[in-house]
């Protein structure tokens, strides 16, 4: 085999990660979110762990995982937006989009970059 074998995708890392007892159960958990949130809602990560049955399920700490995970390239390199919720104190909503071609990538960060700063000059008169 002239060519080196290519690792199954997606792969998760880390200190604590042991592929055969891990691999099935993180990528259950990170095929379940995105299913969800492809459906272009905004929800919290509560509102996220419960609908998808709970912290025993998917623990508030692992959705969060998951979803830092969607952005990363070996993950699919999906858009995942964060926005304070309306009317809460310091809570924080999610959504995920599709990826977007790879040209279109370092455009969008321009202008979602531009538009947070706005927003921030705006809260600030």
């Amino acid at each position: 085999m002239g060519a080196l074998a290519r690792e199954p995708f997606p792969k998760f890392n880390g200190p604590d990660y042991i592929p055969a007892r891990d691999h099935g159960r993180l990528m259950h958990q990170h095929d379940r979110i995105r299913q969800l949130m492809l459906d272009g809602r905004w929800r919290t990560l509560t509102e996220i762990t419960e609908a998808l049955g709970g912290e025993t399920v998917a623990p508030g700490p692992s959705v969060s995982a998951q979803l830092r995970h969607l952005r990363k390239e070996r993950f699919g390199s999906y858009q995942v937006y964060r926005r304070h919720r309306d009317g809460s104190d310091g809570l924080n909503e999610y959504q995920v989009q599709p990826p977007l071609p790879s040209g279109q990538l370092y455009l969008v960060s321009i202008v979602r970059n531009t538009a947070q700063i706005k927003q921030r000059e705006e809260e600030k008169s």
